[in-house]
């Protein structure tokens, strides 16, 4: 277990428990609920969802504000916010570091030392990239978050290095990037409030994955209405690839392309095929919309392997709305083939004991980003020693 239970039910301890607040490309959610760590019992009370002009983040942080209203007072939550991958960064980096005297333990001076001079370095390597994918100058971006995911002494995985020798010390890092004008708009709203956690809601998704005894190499890919960001996940590290234009509307435009019909006839169309209430005919032409359309995005995400990595599944947030037939059997893709599985959130009762309860109405894809914030935060240990270093550290960077 990586936290105690009485650390915890320190965090979790306030008011309605959590808010999970999903900032993605042109649509806010927010989502409360309350945890029990000991029961293993996490319950969704509500959810609401707004929408703002795409490509404006500062009008996200107006629209949140009218959102939030309904909570109440923000200081009887805690709070973790998923970002989308046009609005936030977070990188998972490894850094070796060599030590000049690997026979002699490592005690605490040297090990802070060792953190900050993976963090810069993390840092250094990693801002331009971040400003790049979030359209701002590198003197533009922000560092609003940091983590140490795992610690490597010569390559065996420890939990506290203090006191073992060592060659070289391997640190994970997770850093979390905004750009500035957005993480100081963000800052204010929540400026008295328990703030927990902030990330790129992908890379927390996929990240939590690997957690659950996944195979070591996949690729991951957080559906949205019109984009879906892809990532490539390989031994037990996240990439962010790259947001392409193909969302869950995709296959809605498609089915009424092929039947020419606006999109509300379309959607109806898909719901007559999943309760079977139509014509032999009029199914399959259905589903032939439907598998050629989902198969130009196995295609696109096919495009991301190689021989050196070459996964041969790609696991689907945001799904529950993908008709179930695309999921059935591997799809042939240019040298080889290519199989989709879409992503529950009973997947956390099956491989931690976490039961998620619902009221009736909130979708499948909110259950599962939102236990996947809390879940992550439970993983990463906030508040453990070793993080608190990188705290501290992180301070003159953190403005």
């Amino acid at each position: 277990m990586d936290l105690p239970f009485q650390k915890l039910r320190e965090y979790f301890s306030r008011g309605d428990g959590f808010l999970s607040i999903l900032i993605a490309s042109g649509f806010i959610r927010i989502t409360s609920a309350r945890v029990d760590f000991e029961k293993k019992g996490v319950t969704i009370k509500k959810s609401v969802t707004g929408h703002y002009k795409d490509g404006k983040p500062l009008d996200a942080i107006q629209t949140l504000r009218g959102l939030l209203k309904p909570f109440g007072k923000l200081n009887s939550y805690n709070v973790m916010v998923s970002l989308g991958s046009n609005i936030g960064t977070t990188v998972h980096s490894t850094v070796p570091l060599v030590r000049d005297n690997p026979k002699s333990p490592i005690d605490a001076s040297d090990l802070d030392n060792r953190i900050a001079q993976g963090m810069w370095k993390v840092f250094d390597r990693e801002r331009g990239g971040a400003a790049k994918k979030m359209g701002v100058e590198d003197l533009e971006v922000l560092l609003t978050d940091v983590r140490i995911k795992s610690i490597r002494l010569d390559g065996h995985k420890v939990v506290n290095p203090v006191g073992f020798p060592a060659a070289t010390i391997e640190l994970q890092f997770n850093q979390t990037f905004l750009p500035q004008h957005f993480a100081i708009a963000l800052r204010e709203v929540f400026r008295d409030v328990n703030f927990l956690f902030i990330g790129e809601g992908g890379v927390m998704q996929a990240d939590m994955l690997t957690r659950l005894d996944f195979p070591s190499t996949f690729l991951f890919a957080e559906i949205f209405p019109h984009i879906a960001n892809i990532f490539s996940i390989a031994q037990n590290q996240v990439t962010f690839l790259e947001t392409i234009p193909w969302g869950r509307d995709s296959i809605v435009h498609a089915v009424g392309a092929d039947f020419a019909v606006e999109k509300q006839v379309a959607e109806t169309l898909l719901n007559i095929h999943y309760i079977r209430r139509a014509s032999t005919g009029v199914l399959k032409k259905i589903e032939k919309s439907t598998l050629q359309e989902f198969k130009s995005f196995m295609e696109r995400c096919n495009s991301f392997r190689s021989k050196e990595y070459a996964p041969k599944i790609v696991f689907l947030s945001g799904s529950s709305s993908i008709p179930e037939l695309v999921f059935q059997s591997p799809f042939r893709v240019s040298g080889g083939s290519l199989k989709a599985s879409r992503i529950m959130s009973d997947i956390f009762n099956k491989k931690l004991g976490f039961k998620v309860i619902a009221p009736a109405g909130i979708s499948e894809d909110v259950l599962f980003s939102t236990t996947s914030a809390l879940l992550e935060f439970y993983f990463l240990k906030r508040d453990d020693k070793i993080n608190s270093i990188a705290k501290r550290h992180a301070r003159w960077l953190i403005q």
